[in-house]
């Protein structure tokens, strides 16, 4: 069973299916590599060392967080998975590089995800995919420039706040939404 109250309100969720574990009130897959949802109500939390994955939605929209820290061991984030939450990232895994509150992959060629509160923020020419809603939780940035190596923009770049001067440079050829 899960008790919580990730988002004001009190959830209960019993979990019978074998493809899914439920520890400390949050949602894994069975052999617990991928946290599919955080709904415990930790305000500081740190991804457990059992965790490789990070889940598509597992922070989204929790208003109480105020801090998560990427363990060690965590090598794959799917789709901004802090979508909705105005948080403190920490990283400690080797396979991502925080800079300037953006996520990158370690070799800078993704950009994961960005909580930057920037006016102007300009996309370094190492990166050549901008993840699938990277830029959802940016509420500040006026302008953002994209280099002509970025090959893939991820769905939904500016859904959050329109940027108002809209200065996107040398834009990619391919776009995958």
């Amino acid at each position: 069973d899960i008790v919580s109250s990730k988002l004001g309100k009190t959830i209960k969720i019993k979990c019978l299916s074998p493809y899914f574990v439920v520890e400390n009130n949050n949602l894994y897959s069975s052999d617990k590599k991928t946290l599919i949802s955080f709904l415990s109500n930790d305000k500081n939390f740190v991804i457990p060392k059992f965790v490789t994955k990070i889940g598509r939605n597992a922070f989204s929209g929790n208003k109480y967080l105020i801090s998560v820290t990427i363990s060690s061991n965590v090598e794959q984030i799917e789709s901004n998975p802090f979508v909705g939450t105005d948080i403190q990232l920490i990283n400690k895994s080797n396979y991502f590089i925080l800079k300037d509150d953006i996520l990158y992959t370690r070799n800078y060629e993704t950009l994961v995800c960005s909580f930057s509160k920037k006016e102007i923020i300009n996309i370094p020419y190492s990166v050549r995919i901008i993840g699938e809603r990277a830029f959802m939780n940016f509420v500040s940035v006026k302008e953002l420039t994209i280099p002509d190596c970025v090959k893939t923009i991820g769905g939904n770049l500016t859904m959050k706040k329109q940027v108002s001067s809209s200065v996107i440079n040398r834009m990619p050829r391919y776009f995958r939404y």
